[in-house]
């Protein structure tokens, strides 16, 4: 009787101790915790399947984990497992309704399947549950197709206050993004400016990709930037091209301006405005007579400008004459472009030029 309790009281010591080390038995945080530093190291290193089944054995422990779900939904993304991580992801939904940022992860896969309404209704109610966050309506707009005369002041400066810093490695690096160099060589071309100019408007600078193809090619005494973004100015400011560099929006300091400026230039800026009006109509004041302005946008061929799902607009030529005429503009030309790359394909655009 005494041997055959020892016998089982040893059989159940042996079995606690594989269930120890095996992470059966321990308290469900410590081993959560441990299996999820263990699977951000195997995504880290680049072993998705590994970091999959580490994730899954979390979930065995605790099948009601938000974070460990929100893990594995990322894990599948990177895996290309697309319907699994939208199902996972949909689970940790359920359990955690309030939670925003699962949502905008659900948005932002939509968004890249092209379903751009379901997309939509997912930032609607991030929106819901951080109404704070105005910015948002711009990218509801967007994806359900209302065309919009502008976003709000806070998408813009949003959206590029954090993204000043890897701006041009994307841009330029990633995208071919060329406008600001086609716009010098197109004036150059042109033969209409002297090589000496005495004041120079850069509206929406941003990094200072327009200012410093400027001035490679022009001597300029007054070379003046604008643009909504702080950081965006100050990654600007570091090339040290700009005579002065202005914290505002474009048209209240277009208004404010003296009719004294040679010319003005903005390349991928007026893509994040519908209507024109009122940029054209500021730039015309603020030019000497016989002044240029030159400027991009993304092209359409009917109607005057349609907010994109990008959240960008695009613009047609003959919404753009409309203005020429409406404000006097003496002479209007223009030339057709590749802006940039987006899913691989090349954004087509125009440069277009006016004198006043």
């Amino acid at each position: 009787m005494l041997s055959s309790l020892v016998a089982q009281t040893g059989a159940w010591f042996n079995d606690l101790k594989f269930k120890i080390i095996n992470f059966d038995i321990k308290p469900a945080k410590p081993i959560r915790d441990e299996l999820l530093t263990k699977a951000r190291l195997a995504v880290d290193s680049g072993d998705f399947a590994l970091a999959e089944n580490i994730l899954q054995k979390a979930l065995i422990i605790n099948k009601d984990n938000v974070d460990v779900l929100l893990a594995l939904s990322e894990v599948y993304l990177d895996l290309n497992k697309i319907s699994k991580s939208i199902y996972i992801l949909k689970r940790a939904i359920k359990l955690s309704p309030t939670n925003p940022e699962l949502r905008r992860l659900l948005a932002d896969i939509y968004y890249y399947q092209g379903k751009f309404k379901a997309s939509a209704y997912c930032i609607q109610r991030v929106l819901q549950l951080c109404p704070d966050e105005t910015q948002l309506k711009h990218v509801i707009d967007s994806r359900l197709g209302n065309t919009t005369p502008k976003p709000s002041h806070c998408y813009v400066v949003g959206l590029f206050d954090e993204y000043a810093e890897k701006f041009e490695d994307s841009l330029v690096g990633m995208l071919d993004y060329k406008a600001h160099t086609e716009l010098v060589n197109y004036l150059l071309r042109q033969q209409i400016l002297p090589k000496n100019l005495d004041r120079v408007l850069d509206l929406g600078c941003g990094t200072g990709l327009l200012g410093q193809a400027l001035v490679e090619r022009y001597k300029i005494s007054e070379l003046i930037g604008v643009d909504l973004s702080a950081n965006m100015l100050e990654q600007c400011r570091a090339k040290n091209i700009y005579h002065e560099l202005r914290n505002e929006d474009l048209i209240p300091y277009l208004q404010k301006v003296a009719p004294n400026v040679d010319l003005i230039v903005s390349t991928d800026v007026l893509i994040y405005l519908g209507d024109l009006d009122a940029v054209l109509s500021g730039c015309y004041q603020c030019l000497k007579p016989g002044g240029y302005l030159c400027f991009s946008v993304e092209s359409m061929f009917l109607g005057s400008y349609r907010l994109t799902t990008s959240g960008r607009y695009k613009h047609s030529l003959s919404y753009i004459k409309s203005l020429y005429k409406k404000y006097h503009f003496s002479k209007m030309n223009h030339q057709a472009i590749d802006l940039r790359k987006e899913s691989g394909n090349m954004v087509k655009g125009y440069l277009v030029l006016l004198q006043k």
